[in-house]
């Protein structure tokens, strides 16, 4: 049947047709102009391995309390690495180099560098990897786990590099981060966290209860600690000075009994899995004292892990253009 005619209108067999079909068509366009559009503008053209190694993709910096500077550029070689070997994102990745960028920025603040033995303990490690891979295999090998040389020589280094800062600021006497403490700061810290305290210890075995509470008895009715550490105390390393411990070196059960004493008061007997054992709290700072070197030592390994944490997240991550085309090739 034949479309009705409208008046005074001319109809013309198949424009509605054409007409849709034009619509159609230039949807079509219009969409593909767009597809080409997005991609142009994010340019996620394929990036060839080893062509874009040594590109820098992002930026670390940190600024100390001094204001100083300090820059690391990171390659698309590196987020490669920690993506296809380690199955992380590249965001992971970055926050991954982010921390081991850590201890080479104490470093650079400290001073510090690689002793000729770390150099020479360095280069055995990689002439032993070499010879583990084969004659003509390490290039082979390091392609296998995403790796350049040059990324290989630098995770050498970095651990190197980290047990040369930890050693020099956490291990030593000398430690800068001592020498650049206020003695203030460093005897609130130490009589903050130290404690001391000496015991009779009887281990579990035969008639240990009875024993113990002889020695209890005896030191209720006044007769000297030390003469009951002498005559019933199995413990070798206990003296009548007693010992010098931070919380984390004792176990949850005599910690707890310790903290809840006054100084110079005796415990109850305390049975725990190893034995039986009456504690007297002490006052810490005579063995302070003695040992104030060796007790500083806890500040610096304090200090060290409040500037690594710092350092962490306190660095700014700047991404180049380049990074998020890689974000997509990378996978």
């Amino acid at each position: 049947m034949a479309p009705k005619k409208e008046k005074n209108k001319k109809y013309i067999p198949g424009k509605a047709k054409g007409l849709k079909i034009a619509i159609s068509i230039l949807a079509v366009l219009l969409v593909i102009g767009g597809v080409w559009a997005f991609f142009a503008y994010h340019d996620f053209s394929p990036v060839k391995a080893g062509h874009y190694d040594d590109t820098v993709v992002a930026t670390l910096t940190y600024t100390d309390e001094g204001g100083r500077e300090y820059t690391r550029q990171i390659t698309y070689a590196e987020v490669r690495y920690y993506v296809k070997q380690l199955r992380l994102t590249p965001n992971q990745a970055i926050e991954a180099i982010q921390e081991d960028w850590v201890p080479e920025v104490m470093a650079q603040m400290y001073g510090i560098s690689l002793t000729a033995e770390d150099k020479a303990d360095k280069e055995n490690e990689l002439l032993e990897y070499m010879g583990f891979c084969g004659e003509g295999n390490y290039e082979l090998v390091l392609a296998g786990q995403f790796m350049t040389e040059a990324l290989h020589d630098r995770f050498l280094y970095l651990k190197y590099l980290t047990a040369r800062v930890h050693s020099n600021l956490c291990e030593n006497k000398e430690s800068p981060l001592i020498a650049g403490a206020d003695r203030e700061d460093i005897d609130a810290f130490l009589s903050n966290h130290f404690y001391a305290a000496r015991h009779i210890y009887v281990p579990v075995g035969n008639n240990a209860q009875q024993t113990i509470q002889q020695a209890y008895h005896k030191l209720v009715a006044g007769e000297s600690f030390n003469t009951v550490l002498e005559e019933y105390n199995k413990d070798t390393a206990m003296t009548e000075e007693g010992i010098l411990f931070v919380e984390d070196a004792m176990t949850e059960d005599y910690f707890a009994e310790v903290i809840n004493l006054q100084e110079g008061e005796l415990s109850q007997v305390l049975e725990l899995e190893s034995g039986f054992f009456i504690i007297e709290r002490l006052d810490p700072a005579e063995l302070l004292a003695e040992n104030y070197d060796e007790a500083a030592l806890s500040y610096a390994v304090d200090r060290y892990y409040h500037i690594y944490t710092d350092l962490q997240f306190d660095s700014v991550v700047t991404t180049e253009p380049v990074f998020h085309k890689i974000d997509s090739s990378i996978r």
